[in-house]
Parts: structure tokens; C-alpha cells; sequence
């Protein structure tokens, strides 16, 4: 059995980035800057409804702050609470509709919500925003490969890898729709790629032995199995 990886919201906080920024002179916009860097030091730490809090209070004395709008829509996705982190990146959208990091955040929700287009929609304007955003490319590719829009998806991947060749879960999903596409052998290089990358991942060594087996490499492919259950992999 093939396995997908789930990696929308894997790793959040890395793939959206921990910003502290400078908002300039002043008492008020001081503490704002206060509230703001301690709600993202919260965030980093899981504490989602303080970090929440923090952001707020940021808010109220500053309510163009469009970071803490964004990140306040981070805390809320982690939380599942999709409509009010839609919210939150529509203000900071509204701010300014060339920051990028909304638009990609607004994307990969939709994506959580199934709401397809709606997401390549906003990935799209992130990805004209900045055409180096590593995440808005995985992101969009991780859309179109629910779409079964395989070659397109690819497509999307490939960028991200430009930009970073050792996105693992880019690769991870080129080697699954590769199975599906029964090119078993460019499966193979994609798990070879994560493993080399992150040698403990049960699911790509999983995989790497279907696509392995597909090909009639019966015991290269039991030796993948053996190392996957060794792993914990029950899949």
C-alpha cells in the first residue's frame, strides 16, 4: 500500500517562519511590538490561545498590524478553527494586498477545507507576489495532486525543489504520484532523495518498497519493508 503524506500542516511554525519585526519609535508601537513578539514566541511553543491573547492585545493598539493578523490566522489554523484564520489573513490582506505570506496562508486553509479552487486561487496570487515562495509552489502542488492533477502538480514541485532541494515532503509526493503514474523508477529516485535526507522515515522506505516491488526488485523491496517495520512504520 502507497501512503500519502499528510504534510499541510507539518511543521507550521517552519514552514510560515517565526518574523519579529520593528514597528518604529514611539510608546504604543513599542508595546504592540511587545505583545506581538511575545505571541510568537507562544505560537512557537504550541500555546495557541495566549499566543492569540498576545497577538490581540498587538491589535488593539495597532489594528494595521498585519503580521499579528497573519500569525493570529496561524494560531487559529493550528487550532482547526479555519473560518476565523480566513478571517484574520482577510484583514491583513486588506492591509496589504502584496504581502505574500496571507495569500499563502489563506491557500493552504482552503486546501485543509477541501475547497480546491478557491485555494490555487489565492496560491497563484502569492506565487505572482513572489515567485521564490517555496511554500506557495508545495502548497499549490499539494492542491493539484488532490485534484489528480498529477502533471501540473509535478510541475509545481519542481519549482519548489529549485528553490529547495531538500524539501522533503516535496519529494515524498513526487515519489507517490509517480507510483500512480506507475513510473516506478522516478518513485525510487524521490524516496531515495527524502531517505537521504531523513534516513528514519518509515512511510518513504514503505513506499520506496512498493514501487521497488512493481518493478519485479523483490528483495531490494523486502529489505525497504523490513526497514520500515523496523522503524514503526504499521502501515
Amino acid at each position: 500500500m502507497v501512503d500519502k503524506m499528510n504534510k499541510k500542516i507539518i511543521g507550521l511554525l517552519l514552514i510560515f517562519g517565526l518574523l519579529i519585526v520593528t514597528l518604529g519609535c514611539g510608546s504604543n508601537n513599542e508595546k504592540a511590538e511587545e505583545y506581538y513578539n511575545e505571541g510568537m514566541k507562544l505560537l512557537e511553543e504550541g500555546i495557541y490561545n495566549e499566543a492569540i491573547a498576545q497577538f490581540d492585545k498587538a491589535i488593539e493598539i495597532n489594528p494595521k498590524y498585519k503580521e499579528a493578523w497573519n500569525y493570529k490566522g496561524n494560531a487559529l489554523l493550528f487550532q482547526g478553527k479555519y473560518p476565523q484564520a480566513i478571517e484574520c489573513y482577510g484583514k491583513a490582506i486588506a492591509i496589504d494586498p502584496n504581502y505574500a505570506n496571507p495569500w499563502n496562508n489563506k491557500g493552504a486553509t482552503l486546501l485543509e477545507q477541501e475547497k480546491y479552487s478557491e485555494a490555487i486561487q489565492c496560491l497563484d496570487r502569492a506565487i505572482e507576489i513572489n515567485p521564490n515562495y517555496e511554500l506557495a509552489w508545495s502548497n499549490k502542488g499539494d492542491t493539484l495532486m488532490q485534484l489528480v492533477r498529477y502533471n501540473e502538480a509535478l510541475l509545481c514541485y519542481d519549482r519548489a525543489i529549485e528553490i529547495n532541494p531538500k524539501n522533503v515532503g516535496v519529494w515524498f509526493n513526487k515519489g507517490y504520484i509517480f507510483i500512480e503514474q506507475e513510473k516506478y523508477n522516478e518513485a525510487v529516485t524521490c524516496y531515495d532523495k527524502v531517505l537521504a535526507i531523513n534516513p528514519n522515515s518509515g512511510v518513504s522506505w514503505n513506499n520506496k518498497g512498493v514501487a521497488l516491488a512493481r518493478i519485479g526488485r523483490y528483495t531490494q523491496a523486502q529489505e525497504c519493508f523490513d526497514k520500515a517495520k523496523e522503524l514503526g512504520y504499521k502501515g
